[in-house]
């Protein structure tokens, strides 16, 4: 949860970026599931978020969904 950029995505540990893609989108899922388990609002909404703006960052960009990306976005 440290690991986030202010946009709401994850800080990729290798690059240094938070772009989204399906790294976000199944981290956001983890989230939101892990967050329910514990039943800790802090995880819940950090995975809200990220999958809130990794969403709208995809549906902008004018390019076909990563398969694994839409999978961990419609399971979330």
């Amino acid at each position: 949860m440290e690991r986030r950029a202010g946009s709401g995505l994850f800080i990729d540990p290798v690059t240094g970026g938070a772009g989204s893609g399906y790294g976000p989108a199944m981290l956001a899922e983890a989230l939101l599931r892990e967050g329910e388990r514990r039943r800790d609002r802090r995880m819940l909404h950090a995975g809200l978020r990220a999958l809130s703006v990794n969403a709208l960052r995809t549906g902008q960009d004018g390019e076909p969904g990563n398969p694994l990306e839409v999978l961990g976005m419609a399971s979330a």
